[in-house]
Formats: structure tokens, sequence, C-alpha cells
């Protein structure tokens, strides 16, 4: 009976998350310094429609309008939305993976090795690109995949993962990078604020090649994890059941790790390190469609997607004209969650 009902209200919450998320990012375009109506707003997204521009008075849209909507606000949320739904599709991997709720994407140390690189290119002044990356995403998504395939090596025992001893070794090495990063941000005394506003994450100055440029890497983390949500949801069953129904335990976990790694890293490699959002979201919709990662994904992509949004609205808000790290604002909303989380376990 329960099953049932879930199964019945998963069309359901997709149609709900998708009118709260196509909501949410209107409001984000059109909130700001400056104030762009609704109608506005649609005159210039109708004008950029083929079977619409017809229609519109070219006359009635004001230019300097359509430039911030369509090359600063809008390229900001669609970058927002991606980012969110990555994260929360990779605390959703994980925290089926290690089947611990409070697991989310950077328990193996992705966002230290991502923090480590980003640091080091803006204290040391790098300046380089490589496939559209600039030099801090570009040695941000590099120090992220490094330290996960350094903690991948270091957990193999026997040609097997354990996860005990993979969350461990990225606890520790984590830890270690951490502590690399603060001796550099010592000697970075010029660039010191430029760092610290990196680490804390922002979606500032982001335009329409950040979107392109992580997308890609996006789409073929999601269609991988997506294609073994079966597997996935046989491993919440334990590793001896796994192997029983016929599944390479330790092929899925590495396949799963490194498209995890593989969004997450491209995630900050564009926002820089938010926290929290991987382990909201996926826990909040597990109680509302269940386990089954048929379901869970896509509802936590959109979930996580409009909580970014939404969260970046209020950092660019809250103290207009002065703009806060959204990774303050998805902190404040994650550390009474995880606080909660704690205590429920204990």
């Amino acid at each position: 009976m329960e099953k049932s009902y879930r199964v019945s209200r998963f069309p359901i919450l997709i149609v709900i998350l998708s009118i709260v998320s196509v909501c949410v990012m209107l409001v984000s375009v059109v909130v700001g310094d400056v104030h762009i109506s609704i109608s506005q707003a649609a005159k210039i997204f109708g004008s950029k429609i083929p079977w619409l521009h017809h229609h519109i008075h070219k006359e009635s849209i004001n230019h300097s309008f359509q430039l911030i909507l369509l090359d600063i606000r809008f390229p900001r949320v669609i970058l927002g939305f991606l980012v969110g739904g990555a994260l929360a599709v990779a605390g959703a991997v994980m925290q089926g993976f290690f089947r611990n709720p409070m697991a989310d994407p950077y328990i193996i140390g992705i966002s230290s090795g991502a923090a480590l690189g980003g640091t080091i290119a803006i204290t040391f002044s790098l300046h380089f690109r490589f496939l559209g990356f600039d030099s801090v995403p570009l040695m941000a998504f590099a120090g992220g995949l490094g330290i996960t395939i350094l903690v991948y090596l270091i957990s193999m025992r026997g040609g097997a993962i354990q996860p005990n001893i993979l969350l461990l070794t990225g606890i520790a090495l984590g830890a270690m990078v951490s502590g690399i990063t603060s001796a550099i941000m010592m000697i970075a005394t010029q660039d010191l604020n430029k760092v610290m506003f990196w680490l804390m994450g922002g979606l500032f100055a982001k335009n329409w090649a950040d979107v392109t440029i992580i997308l890609p890497y996006l789409c073929v983390g999601y269609l991988v994890i997506f294609s073994f949500s079966r597997e996935l949801n046989a491993m919440l069953l334990g590793d001896d059941t796994a192997y029983h129904l016929g599944i390479n335990v330790t092929r899925i976990r590495i396949i799963l790790l490194a498209m995890s790694a593989l969004i997450t890293s491209a995630a900050v490699s564009a926002s820089g390190i938010i926290g929290f959002i991987g382990l909201i979201v996926p826990h909040m919709m597990r109680l509302i469609v269940g386990a089954d990662h048929k379901k869970l994904l896509p509802v936590s992509i959109l979930a996580g997607g409009c909580l970014l949004v939404l969260s970046d609205l209020i950092a660019r808000t809250m103290v207009a004209p002065l703009e806060v790290p959204v990774g303050v604002v998805t902190a404040f909303l994650g550390c009474p969650f995880f606080l909660f989380l704690l205590l429920k376990e204990v």
C-alpha cells in the first residue's frame, strides 16, 4: 500500500517541482538591483522564440533590460540550477553508496581537492585555458578528480573497494589537503579575500560560457548514473544480496564513484564550494518518494536546482547592493538539518 502510494505521487511531485522551479527561476531573473517587470521579461523571452517573435513589438523592449536579463541573470540562474541538481544527484548516489543519510558529495574529499586547486590558481596568479576552462575552475576540477583517484587507489583492498575504508581515507586525505590549503592562504595576503570568497561558493559574474563548459560533463555523468539505478537499488540491500542478484559490486562502485566525482568536480569548478545541497535534498526527497533511485534521482535534480537558485536569490538580495556568498546561505539552511540528522542517529 505504501509503495503504491509513493508510486502514484511520483508524477505529481515531478509536476509540482517543475512548476515551482520555473516560478523560482522567473522570480530570480526579474528581481535584483534593477527591477524588471514580469511583462517586460515575457516580451524579452518571447522575442527570442521563433514562433512568437513576430507578435512582439521590438520597440517596446528596453535593450538595457534585455542585456541584464539574457546575458547576466538568466545564465546565472541556469548555472545555479545545473550546479544544484548535480550536487543533489551526487549526494543521492553517495548516500546510497555508503548507506548513510549523512553522506554528501564532498565526503571523499572532492571539496578539499577542488579548494586546493582553486587556491593555488588564485594565489599564484595562474592564467591559462584548456577545454574552455579558465585556470581557477580548471585547477578546481583537476583537484577534485585528483583527490578522488588518490582516495580510490589507497582504498583498494584485494581488487575491491570497502566503503568504510573509502570513507576514512577520504576524511584523512581531505583533512591533510585542507591543511595545505590553509598554509597557502597564509602566504596569500594579497589575494586572501578573493580566495575566501571563492571558497565560500557563489555564482557571481557567471555567463553562458560557464554553462556550456560544465553541461557536457553533467550530461555524461547523469546518463551513466541513471543507467545504474537498478544496481544502486540492489546495493542498498547489502553487498551479499547484490552479488546474489548477479551484480558486480566492485565494478558498479568504481563507475558510480567516478561519475559522482565527475559531476561534483564540474559543479565545484563553476561555483566554488557550496555545502549542504547534496545532504539536504536527497534525504528529503527519499522521505517523499522512497529509496528507489529511478524516482529519487530525477526529483533530486529538480529540488536541488530549485533550492540553489532560491539560495542564490537570497544571497544577492539579502544585503543588496552587497552580495553574500551563496555557500553562506546554504550553510545556514543546512546546519540545523545536519544536526537534526545527527541527533536522530544518536
